[in-house]
């Protein structure tokens, strides 16, 4: 039997079965969430785990499509990592009330560790999610469905552009330019604005939660495209393209075009577009360099 509790006390929990497993998990939502270098979570058995005090304490958030967390409204504490439909879930070691015996065995999301930090020696470590290879990505794509905007998506749509490029555009860009980009979200109206130009399409998964969306300009411009970090990489981006790829064109159009990042340069390749350009900008006085590229119809 394992017990554990929040930092103020107000949630209490106990753990009937045993630890199957100990891992740090390096992914930038877990950095985020807790705050620190990566999270260490206990595997086990979800139908083991009761929450004994302060159930009304317990708040969630779904950080990703089909995974939530859970953590204490009064403290914040990180208690429990859900994902949907599965038979265990995640626990904060860090919350538990005495030192487990189980000791780590695994890292994940190791392509996402803090500059910083030097990885621990001795453990299964693996990029990504274990597991997650093509056909994980097909069932997960599988799940997403792509839907016209509606202006309730709004503020999820500005979170996700926020988020994938302050999360994923580390790669490529630079703080400043990071900065400046993801900037322009905190506009709300002028942001808004710029979805209304455009013919913009979301993927949503579980609840219909937005988890990615894309912009087709009239006549034949492809002006968005982005996911939210916790789906990157598993064929959401590419889903998307295809659906905006398959609408109307003006019958006077015979190609696609657009203006790609660093980021979004590998997709469109892959989708037959073609480099013609490489551009210089600026944004907010910040400059970018991006490539214009085409795609016959």
């Amino acid at each position: 039997m394992h017990s554990g509790s929040c930092l103020c006390g107000r949630i209490r929990y106990g753990i009937t079965g045993p630890v199957d497993e100990v891992g740090h998990c390096h992914c930038r939502i877990c950095q985020k969430a807790h705050g620190t270098a990566f999270a260490t979570y206990a595997r086990v058995s979800a139908k083991n785990f009761e929450i004994t005090y302060g159930q009304s304490s317990l708040q969630s958030f779904e950080s990703s499509a089909g995974t939530k967390r859970t953590f204490c409204r009064e403290c914040g504490s990180q208690l429990q990592f859900i994902r949907d439909d599965a038979s265990h879930i995640g626990i904060a070691i860090g919350t538990f009330d005495a030192e487990l015996e189980v000791q780590p065995s695994y890292q994940i999301w190791t392509r996402s560790k803090a500059a910083w930090w030097n990885l621990q020696e001795g453990l299964r470590s693996h990029e990504t999610q274990p597991g997650e290879g093509a056909n994980s990505r097909e069932r997960y794509v599988d799940a997403v469905t792509i839907r016209a905007y509606a202006q309730a998506d709004l503020e999820a749509l500005r979170t996700i552009y926020m988020a994938a490029i302050r999360e994923l555009g580390g790669e490529h860009y630079s703080a400043e330019q990071i900065q400046a980009w993801a900037g322009f979200a905190n506009d709300r109206a002028g942001f808004s604005s710029w979805l209304d130009d455009s013919r913009i399409l979301v993927a949503v998964g579980n609840h219909d939660t937005p988890v990615g969306f894309g912009g087709l300009q009239p006549p034949s411009r492809i002006s968005s495209l982005f996911v939210a970090p916790g789906v990157a990489r598993s064929g959401v981006g590419s889903r998307l393209l295809e659906h905006l790829l398959s609408l109307d064109l003006s019958a006077a159009s015979t190609r696609y075009t657009t203006e790609a990042s660093e980021l979004s340069k590998p997709l469109f390749e892959k989708f037959g577009f073609r480099v013609t350009k490489i551009e210089h900008t600026t944004v907010s006085e910040v400059a970018f360099i991006r490539y214009a590229m085409h795609k016959h119809a």
